[in-house]
């Protein structure tokens, strides 16, 4: 017996869509996939809801004829900017008697309660155990049926506006598509990150070219993120208006010339300007630009960030990926550099994204449904049974 399962990822200005077949072996294969653009969406946000359902309906008929299967549920994929993280630590008296199931029902329902209580307008689409300590002791899994006398159990909450949520409904109900499950891209590439390294508690920071974003994963719990509403390309923007240079030519600079090294008064070359006016500016000139802007963008995401001035205490590895791959070549010994300079107990990977492939992060949620994961203890589905049902399910089985 197989079955089909349809992949939606809102991804910038695309929507790509992947249709894949699970065996019964829970073995899967790529029946079909799609990445098209929808002028309906910007930066992963419905911006007009009948463009974005029109692209959908067409692609979805698309892949449905090809099949010959007609598809009612989507597992959808959002890199949603107003999500929210919130870690609760919720404590139990055991008086010296065994930790029960009993014992997780009253530590995970009043951490929920305070959730709804104090977010009434967001959704949960993830929730994670993050960690757990019996007699102030840090276990790395669930200490059910030991003995203690204080129990302290962390857990992560990954919200959502019930707005954005209402939307997303509304736009997949148009082409009669009911959400069966939500999930988070920013977890799906820790995700990744996590499988393919040996660290389990790490900082990633996301370097794009319009956007950026810092996470933490703790005992392989995703519990912290913050999104930034800028990229490396401010870096040739600011270029581009202090020199008084067009952004394609500044492209065409850094592309070429590898800022890694010392210059003095070298002049950039006349061949970069083609028939435009040329400009007597020095590579070292530059090349300071670049790396006075490259140096503020790693200050507020993370050498001064505040939001993580705590977490930071513990975690000793930071893992960076860098978007643009002139800046990644030209300026990353020089990004290597700052970092260490400035956080000098921290170990900084440059890292390589391991598939330049379009369709990865369905591949992931696919990877995902398929084999679970390890700490996350909700996910976003039709709301068939109770929080608390679907929680003990995860937790210790049907």
């Amino acid at each position: 017996m197989t079955s089909k399962k349809l992949f939606i990822e809102l991804k910038n200005k695309n929507i790509i869509f992947q249709a894949i077949e699970f065996d019964k072996n829970n073995n899967y294969k790529v029946l079909d996939e799609i990445n098209t653009a929808s002028l309906g969406l910007e930066n992963g946000n419905i911006v007009d809801l009948e463009e974005c359902a029109s692209t959908v309906q067409d692609c979805l008929f698309k892949i449905e004829k090809k099949l010959d299967y007609t598809f009612n549920n989507v597992n959808l994929i959002i890199n949603n900017q107003d999500a929210e993280i919130i870690n609760l630590n919720n404590s139990k008296k055991l008086h010296g008697d065994q930790l029960t199931k009993e014992d997780i029902s009253y530590i995970i329902n009043n951490a929920q309660k305070q959730i709804i209580d104090n977010s009434p307008n967001k959704e949960i689409i993830h929730l994670f155990n993050t960690s757990f300590f019996l007699d102030g002791e840090e276990k790395r899994k669930l200490p059910l049926g030991l003995a203690g006398d204080f129990y302290t159990h962390q857990l992560t909450f990954f919200l959502i506006k019930k707005n954005n949520l209402k939307n997303l409904k509304i736009l997949f109900g148009k082409c009669n598509l009911i959400i069966q499950r939500i999930i988070d891209s920013n977890f799906l590439f820790n995700m990744n990150v996590y499988n393919l390294n040996s660290s389990i508690n790490f900082f990633c920071i996301d370097l794009g070219k319009e956007k950026s974003s810092l996470t933490l994963f703790y005992n392989g719990s995703f519990c912290f993120l913050e999104n930034f509403n800028f990229g490396t390309n401010i870096i040739k923007k600011d270029v581009s208006k202090l020199c008084s240079i067009e952004l394609d030519i500044i492209d065409k600079i850094i592309s070429e010339i590898n800022f890694e090294k010392e210059f003095s008064e070298e002049l950039i070359d006349k061949k970069y300007f083609y028939d435009k006016p040329y400009r007597k500016i020095s590579i070292s000139y530059i090349k300071e630009i670049m790396l006075a802007r490259l140096n503020e963008l790693l200050d507020i995401i993370f050498i001064k960030n505040i939001n993580i001035k705590n977490l930071k205490i513990n975690i000793e590895n930071c893992f960076i990926f860098i978007e643009d791959q002139n800046i990644n070549v030209n300026l990353r010994q020089n990004l290597f550099d700052y970092l260490i300079e400035k956080e000098k107990m921290k170990k900084f990977l440059i890292k390589e994204m391991t598939q330049n492939d379009e369709y990865l992060k369905c591949n992931l949620a696919a990877k995902l449904i398929n084999d679970g994961w390890q700490n996350e203890v909700l996910p976003l589905i039709q709301p068939k049974k109770s929080l608390i049902s679907r929680v003990f399910i995860s937790l210790f089985g049907d």
